[in-house]
């Protein structure tokens, strides 16, 4: 089982166009894969242009009891009719809280 939480704000990039994510959203998730003992959690954002060319990598960050959650940014084309997940990632380059 996974739990994914759907973010309808534009997930800002840095210089690069690296995704920053907020410290809030992932603190959340981490809360849940610990409740629900999940090794998997998803955020999920619209994409837009400044993402087109990013280029995904994976990463497990470490929760309080020394197990690992993989973290997934899945990124959705809202302008498209069919609303397909177009780029799924785990992959984390920092967070801005």
């Amino acid at each position: 089982m996974t739990v994914a939480d759907a973010k309808w704000k534009r997930l800002e990039v840095d210089s690069r166009g690296v995704p920053i994510l907020n410290g809030h959203d992932v603190y959340q998730l981490l809360s849940y894969a610990a409740a629900m003992d999940l090794s998997e959690v998803s955020l999920v954002y619209p994409l837009h242009d400044g993402l087109k060319g990013w280029t995904p990598d994976s990463v497990k960050l470490r929760i309080h009891d020394g197990g690992t959650v993989n973290l997934s940014i899945l990124l959705i084309d809202l302008a498209s009719d069919s609303y397909d997940v177009t780029t799924s990632a785990s992959w984390y380059t920092g967070l801005r809280t």
